[in-house]
């Protein structure tokens, strides 16, 4: 956790973002029961090719005995509604995405034209991308204001070690709790730098 408080910047510290022309990348991981719904969306910094602005980090839970409702109201806006927001707002090229529930919201929205949505592989690629926001965070080129949501999630987290290739895989440290927001960071900053944004 030291770690990550030391990636907190200020505001005076904070680089200008032009949110129409800078590239954006969201990351969802999504939950209908029994967890949370996870969104985040970061860029590349300005002037630090190597390093990660968090723009954006919401979660969502479900109330007890109901499902999350995708696309809430206008006064409290669920995950579907705040993504197309996001979408017409901001300059977002791609959403990337665990599909294991989020198949049937990915299709609508393709159907749609809004974005490139890109199915993230949970298997080798979610090693890779957790175990190079791990390097993020230790290095301290993952950007952030403190978001208290995204600040428990990863403390909520623990990192398994894979004993064949030594890479890191993100998990709870306990079954009750939430990681999903510190997921969505792990794949939408890999996405981020891997298409060189």
């Amino acid at each position: 956790m030291e770690w990550w408080d030391q990636c907190k910047r200020t505001a005076e510290e904070w680089p200008a973002v032009d949110q129409k022309r800078t590239n954006m990348v969201i990351a969802l991981d999504a939950a209908v029961s029994d967890d949370t719904f996870g969104s985040w969306m970061g860029c590349r910094h300005p002037e630090l090719s190597e390093e990660v602005l968090t723009i954006y980090a919401q979660k969502w839970s479900p109330k007890p005995g109901q499902k999350i409702d995708w696309m809430g109201t206008e006064e409290e806006p669920g995950p579907e509604r705040v993504m197309e927001r996001l979408i017409s707002e901001y300059n977002v090229i791609q959403v990337t995405y665990d599909a294991y529930q989020l198949h049937d919201l990915s299709m609508r929205w393709k159907k749609k034209g809004l974005v490139w949505f890109h199915s993230f592989n949970q298997g080798n690629d979610r090693l890779i991308s957790d175990s190079q926001v791990r390097g993020l965070i230790r290095d301290r080129k993952i950007w952030h204001r403190g978001e208290v949501d995204l600040r428990d999630h990863v403390q909520n987290a623990d990192a398994k070690v894979d004993t064949e290739d030594h890479k890191v895989r993100i998990v709870k440290r306990a079954d009750a709790l939430k990681i999903d927001l510190l997921v969505c960071m792990s794949m939408g900053s890999h996405q981020v730098l891997y298409l060189n944004i």
